[in-house]
């Protein structure tokens, strides 16, 4: 995929076509950074399982959302058909092999540890994975343009653990942008910040 600008606007080229557009968001995770003169976020390996349904919740209050902040953090939630979702065990991303060969150690780490928070509990691992994110220096996300590049290609990258707040704040931010009204929280999120 390339972004060209053009007389009218910005070309998105991809294998299977083009887009016209006059503004073109680049929130690809991680992947974002390819379109930038040099990395602005450190990337990192997690971990996650999601449990067969589980028959009682003895001793979980109200089943709420359970956030450790030790480190390496370790987060866990039910879900509606009583599945019981755990993540964390972050490590510094080397490559995808390393990341995978990693999942059976972390998932049997992750499941002792929820067993340990709630041993009354009885829950058995469905599914485990991996995935990559990237984090900036300071925790915040990048949102907007880059000040070396096209002011019409916006970015919303380096979420790191905080995807879904980040990505409700980006699309805030840049629908401002795009249509030149202020933000409050531009320039906190701005690159050059």
């Amino acid at each position: 995929m390339d972004i060209v600008a053009t007389k009218t606007g910005m070309e998105v080229l991809t294998d299977r076509g083009r887009i016209q557009a006059k503004h073109v968001i680049v929130a690809a995770g991680y992947e974002s950074e390819r379109f930038l003169p040099k990395r602005v976020a450190k990337l990192h390996s997690s971990f996650a399982l999601i449990t067969e349904p589980v028959k009682a919740f003895a001793g979980w209050s109200q089943r709420c959302l359970v956030w450790e902040s030790a480190r390496p953090y370790l987060y866990v939630r039910t879900t509606s058909d009583n599945r019981v979702l755990v993540g964390g065990e972050d490590i510094p991303f080397r490559d995808s092999a390393h990341r995978d060969a990693r999942v059976p150690a972390k998932a049997r780490t992750l499941i002792d540890k929820v067993r340990r928070l709630f041993p009354r509990i009885e829950m058995e691992p469905a599914y485990a994975w991996a995935g990559t994110f990237g984090e900036t220096k300071d925790g915040l996300a990048y949102i907007g343009a880059h000040p070396g590049g096209d002011a019409r290609v916006h970015y919303a990258l380096g979420y790191g653990g905080n995807g879904i707040t980040f990505g409700a704040i980006a699309a805030e931010i840049l629908t401002a942008v795009i249509l030149k009204k202020p933000h409050r929280y531009r320039d906190t999120f701005a690159f050059d910040r």
